[in-house]
């Protein structure tokens, strides 16, 4: 299969910044568009497999499922999860959680056919193709991969966090208090159509789109909480 349209490396530095710096406003559709340009970027598969290990819990398993089987290497994926799960401590309860939302994402997504996780042509590498194949790592290679890199900047997996972690970190109150939102208001979004949504809210179909894919970054807490307001008076 053909693979994704490429981003220019003046693009793809750009997101080095902004998935840390508004993860809010990375919904499905850019996740999963995301995980193919990692494949042409190390330095990018490392920014949005930490992406995913701090904020799995805002993707929809199933949407992001959906989108991935769209793209022509939806496995690409694999190897980040299969790294968090891995190299990234966590609570038993946080890991027991994740390990059933992945299970999710990864429903009918094969292995890729033996080849090399990176595109070697598009930029060049300096190991041995053959050292890359014998010491790849168990993470790429059960998904049909073969690479040598830890997915997480210095190689430091770090802590995988649920939501309820989230909400416990210190000085992070307005985040929190979106997340809450967007949690009620999703909710709510799942049980009606678009058309009702609009009405019953008063919500126009642009902003109902920001707000399904969870792109919230940018929403005052007052503009979100009248939302949730009007659904409580219906």
């Amino acid at each position: 299969m053909k693979g994704p349209k490429h981003l220019s490396e003046q693009d793809r530095q750009k997101l080095y910044q902004q998935i840390p710096r508004f993860p809010l406003t990375v919904s499905e559709k850019d996740l999963a568009f995301y995980t193919q340009q990692a494949r042409l970027d190390a330095r990018l598969a490392e920014v949005i497999t930490e992406h995913i290990r701090d904020f799995w819990w805002k993707h929809d398993a199933r949407a992001l499922n959906k989108r991935l089987r769209s793209q022509p290497w939806p496995s690409a994926i694999k190897p980040m999860l299969y790294q968090i799960m891995e190299y990234c401590k966590a609570r038993v309860e946080t890991k027991k959680q994740f390990s059933l939302w992945m299970r999710d994402v990864l429903s009918g997504v094969a292995n890729s056919p033996p080849q090399l996780y990176f595109i070697s042509s598009l930029k060049p590498r300096a190991r041995s193709l053959d050292r890359e194949v014998d010491e790849s790592l168990a993470t790429y290679s059960k998904a049909g991969y073969y690479a040598m890199d830890v997915l997480f900047n210095k190689g430091f997996g770090g802590e995988l966090r649920s939501f309820q972690d989230e909400m416990e970190k210190p000085g992070n109150a307005e985040r929190v208090i979106k997340l809450q939102i967007l949690a009620s208001l999703r909710t709510f979004f799942r049980e009606n159509k678009a058309s009702e949504i609009e009405e019953k809210l008063g919500i126009d179909r642009t902003t109902l789109s920001q707000i399904k894919a969870g792109k919230v970054e940018g929403m005052s807490i007052d503009r979100l909480a009248r939302f949730l307001d009007r659904i409580e008076l219906i």
